[in-house]
């Protein structure tokens, strides 16, 4: 399945947490809509986009007992279940996600997801695309210093993820990776997937 499009609105209380912050954010009932591409969200930490990211992308560790019904959300104009979408999402922080608190290399995980999702690239293709260092590739995702969220990109990509979810930045700290957030955005939107930034105003 190609997703394309996601429109989600729910209400209720969701422990929001990364390697730089944690908090508990409020879903109240906005109407989100994400497209391919980069969908940047502007607002303070506690202002709902933190959640929705979150939420999306590590559904399965949310508390359901304070998120209200319809756990749903509307996939290309067809009703999905949320625990189905956030199977193709990925929640780039690695303190959080399971796929990347693995003390295996960036190299092994790329390798595993390609041979998973058997798309039609090669560990080199995913290198050149995510510009990844040839010897970072050996060490495990916490040892890949600013190359980190690069190398996370990378392999959810190779493990066929269509939504990346990114947790949320202040002002300042969005600076110090700008760049190479702006890259990875690029690259996510050339090749049709959906890029989920909240940042601070």
């Amino acid at each position: 399945m190609e997703i394309t499009k996601i429109k989600i609105s729910n209400s209720g209380y969701v422990n929001c947490k990364s390697t730089f912050y944690s908090a508990t954010d409020t879903l109240n009932n906005k109407e989100f809509s994400f497209k391919t591409g980069a969908n940047i969200l502007i607002g303070d930490i506690d202002s709902s986009n933190f959640a929705i990211s979150y939420f999306i992308s590590m559904f399965d560790k949310v508390d359901k007992r304070f998120v209200f019904d319809p756990l749903t959300a509307m996939v290309n104009d067809t009703e999905m279940q949320l625990s189905e979408l956030h199977k193709y999402s990925c929640y780039l922080d690695n303190s959080q996600y399971k796929l990347f608190s693995s003390s295996k290399t960036v190299k092994q995980l790329i390798s595993q997801g390609l041979k998973k999702s058997k798309l039609p690239y090669s560990l080199n293709d995913i290198c050149d695309i995510f510009q990844l260092s040839p010897d970072r590739i050996e060490r495990p995702i916490k040892s890949t210093g600013n190359e980190g969220y690069q190398a996370m990109a990378a392999i959810g990509f190779s493990f066929g993820k269509q939504i990346f979810c990114f947790p949320w930045f202040s002002k300042t700290r969005y600076k110090t990776y700008k760049i190479r957030f702006e890259y990875l955005l690029k690259v996510l939107s050339e090749h049709e997937k959906i890029a989920i930034l909240p940042l601070g105003e």
